[in-house]
């Protein structure tokens, strides 16, 4: 019998005993509810434990059964009382749910009998028990096993136990992918509830609005991919740029999304060059009577003086002042213009060698046209072997012109060189850099369609060398080298530019980079490229846009560049798929509610 005492009046205050009448080994009260207690026996033929309520002693409230022997020491959680702590002539150390009457942990068996427990008062779940061999074993409830000894090897789990008290937070909030906030906090019971509840919301988080409000604009403005739109996007960005650097690059990108070969016209007037314009064909009516009206000839008035001049009978005059005839006049003229010519040319002309004007004459003479035109090198006469030249062929003229430019030292010629010689590539490589306006020009006149990038692209390799980024960048915007001005544009990131912080940098460099990648049609990206792509798309989702942010990463192809690239490929569409049909929802729980947060930080 299982007698309960008023210490105050000092008499029992209740009674009771189970029907087999078994002897009571060890007690414990329950630290929440203070009428209950629980009662073992030592007696082997009886080793369960009983539940009483002080206030209804006719039977028990609940009976635990797992020890085959009797109970020898029992310690109930000071900190939770669902946990409660056991040990049996079994050879047995159970913790039990005491809610439910569950064994939800068994501490590892020892040599002998454990026959005293503790909780630790310090530390919630760590337990103290003493065995008969003489031994203190301490353990941790955290990392005990979940199978009761004699638990075979396949036998399915026990039920998993409740969340201790003091691993309970009232309320929390943790981060999840997508920009997403979970939070938890506890409400108020409703009426006849025995447990507390508590609610869990998903929250949209978004940490840097400017790169939000940029990203849907930008993303407005290429979506169609119409050219006059992303014209007037860069128009738009370089009207916005606070530096020339800027300024140039988006009117350079404007430029790109011009139609066909009008690129190169827009790109001279943007140098500065502007191409000759055709003058417009004049009718024949046109031009006879602007010549008409430079010469102001009257024709009237000729024919009337003329008339009247053989009309009018002068014989007398005529027969006694003869006049000279006319062409005794340009007979005159003639000989005194000769002799006037002959004056100046002689004293104009400086002398030859007889030698050397004999032995080119000889070689004419005789139809050796390269013979006088060696000569006429060999003497400097660079204008007279031209002449001879044209005459002997067009293969004895291009070797004379070849060797006249490649002597010269005239900038414009070497201009000349490469136009008639269709070596651009030579001028790319030796011509100043200081001059690549000039360069850049040149090409956009007589370069072939074929060889158009690869002359930009060795320009924009020359600048870079010199340090020269602005103009090697715009260069290989020409040259289409996405990859090669990623590069460039990627410096930026690594120092605040202009007082901009990463996310904006950032965000001005995939800016540029998708509009280059729109106007050349780059549909392969470096790895590198690739890489700065899928940051962005990743700080893209940490802020909510995941539809965008997948957006990106297909430009990348299904080729996987990295293992965290497909990681991140797969986040997003699962995310996509699975968590917006759950945003606005509120979970209600009971119990169990940091399962619940838990599993939603791991899912989401």
């Amino acid at each position: 019998m299982t007698v309960v005492w008023d210490l105050r009046n000092q008499k029992p205050l209740t009674s009771f005993s189970d029907s087999n009448r078994r002897k009571c080994s060890v007690l414990q009260w329950n630290p929440d509810m203070s009428t209950q207690l629980i009662v073992a026996s030592d007696d082997d033929s009886s080793p369960s434990l009983r539940v009483w309520d002080v206030r209804k002693t006719i039977s028990p409230v609940r009976e635990f059964v797992g020890h085959s022997k009797g109970v020898i020491a029992m310690s109930w959680c000071p900190y939770d009382s669902s946990f409660l702590l056991t040990c049996s002539k079994d050879n047995r150390t159970i913790c039990w749910d005491t809610v439910s009457g569950e064994i939800i942990s068994e501490l590892p068996a020892s040599a002998n009998w454990n026959f005293d427990l503790h909780w630790y008062r310090k530390i919630p779940g760590v337990i103290a028990a003493s065995s008969f061999d003489g031994k203190i074993g301490i353990y941790n409830l955290e990392f005990s096993g979940i199978y009761a000894a004699g638990d075979a090897v396949g036998a399915p789990a026990r039920q998993r136990a409740p969340v201790p008290k003091w691993l309970k937070c009232s309320t929390g909030a943790s981060f999840g992918f997508g920009g997403k906030l979970v939070s938890f906090h506890p409400v108020a019971p409703t009426q006849g509830a025995q447990a507390s509840t508590s609610e869990v919301h998903v929250h949209n988080l978004v940490i840097e609005q400017s790169l939000v409000s940029r990203s849907a604009e930008f993303e407005d403005a290429i979506l169609n991919g119409d050219k006059s739109s992303l014209r007037a996007l860069c128009e738009k960005k370089s009207q916005e740029s606070l530096s020339d650097e800027e300024r140039e690059t988006w009117g350079f990108l404007m430029i790109m999304f011009e139609d066909g070969d009008f690129v190169r016209t827009k790109l001279l007037a943007h140098l500065g060059f502007e191409p000759p314009q055709a003058p417009p064909a004049s009718s024949p009516d046109e031009l006879s009577q602007t010549l008409a009206d430079t010469l102001n000839l009257d024709h009237a008035t000729i024919t009337d003086y003329a008339d009247a001049q053989f009309l009018t009978d002068n014989g007398d005059d005529f027969f006694n002042n003869p006049q000279p005839s006319e062409a005794s006049l340009a007979e005159d003229l003639v000989s005194t213009n000769g002799q006037q010519t002959e004056q100046e040319m002689s004293g104009d002309v400086v002398p030859s060698d007889p030698s050397i004007d004999k032995s080119i004459q000889h070689a004419l003479v005789v139809g050796d046209y390269k013979g006088a035109v060696n000569q006429c090198l060999s003497a400097n006469r660079i204008a007279d072997a031209l002449v001879i030249a044209h005459a002997g062929g067009s293969a004895l003229w291009e070797s004379t012109r070849n060797h006249y430019l490649k002597n010269s030292i005239s900038p414009y010629l070497k201009v000349v060189s490469a136009m008639v010689g269709n070596d651009l590539m030579s001028f790319v490589s030796t011509w100043p850099l200081s001059s690549w306006k000039e360069t850049l020009a040149l090409l956009c006149t007589f370069a072939q369609k074929e060889e158009w990038h690869v002359l930009c692209d060795t320009l924009a390799s020359r600048l870079l060398n010199i340090g020269d980024t602005l103009a090697a960048t715009l260069c290989y915007i020409c040259a289409g080298n996405i990859d090669k001005a990623v590069e460039i544009w990627s410096r930026t990131l690594k120092s605040e530019d202009g007082g901009k912080i990463y996310v904006d940098l950032l965000q001005d460099l995939m800016e540029k980079t998708i509009t280059l990648a729109l106007a050349t049609g780059h549909k392969r990206f470096s790895s590198s490229l690739s890489k700065l792509v899928e940051n962005y798309a990743e700080l893209l989702a940490s802020q909510g846009l995941l539809k965008t942010a997948m957006e990106y990463l297909k430009l990348l192809g299904s080729d996987e560049h990295s293992n965290e690239l497909a990681i991140l490929r797969d986040r997003i569409a699962c995310s996509i798929l699975s968590f917006f049909p759950y945003l606005c929802l509120t979970f209600r729980c009971c119990l169990h509610v940091n399962e619940v947060f838990i599993y939603l930080n791991l899912v989401y």
